[in-house]
C-alpha cells in the first residue's frame, strides 16, 4: 500500500495538503495513529480467525480459500498500519519543525 492509498478520504487528503500550523500537523498525526491502531485491531481479529480456521476440519477449496483470504487481509491491514504510522511520523516531524522555527525567531 503506497502513501496515497493510505489517505483514501478526500477530506483527509485535503487536510494534509492544506496543513499549515503546528496544531494542524498534530491533529493529522493523531488521526493517522488512530487509523493505525484500528488496523492493528483488525490484524489481531484476523489472526484469531485464521487460528480458528486451522482448528476447524475444513477440506478442499473451502479451507484453502478461507485461510488464503484471511492471510491476505492480515498482510493488507499490517501494511495499512505501517503506512498510517509513517504518515503520523511525518506529520509529527512537521509539527516539531514549527517548534524549531519559534526558537530561532525568539533568539533574534
Amino acid at each position: 500500500m503506497d502513501s496515497h492509498e493510505a489517505i483514501q478520504d478526500p477530506s483527509i487528503r485535503m487536510a494534509v495538503e492544506n496543513a499549515v500550523t503546528q496544531c494542524d500537523h498534530y491533529v493529522l498525526a493523531e488521526h493517522f495513529e488512530d487509523a493505525a491502531r484500528k488496523m492493528l485491531v483488525k490484524v489481531e481479529e484476523k489472526k484469531a480467525l485464521l487460528e480458528q480456521y486451522e482448528k476447524i476440519r475444513l477440506y478442499g477449496w473451502q479451507s484453502h480459500n478461507l485461510k488464503s483470504r484471511t492471510s491476505v487481509l492480515i498482510r493488507k491491514y499490517e501494511q495499512a498500519a505501517q503506512s498510517n504510522m509513517r504518515h503520523a511520523s511525518s506529520q509529527r516531524q512537521k509539527a516539531h519543525e514549527f517548534e524549531g522555527q519559534y526558537l530561532r525567531h525568539d533568539s533574534l
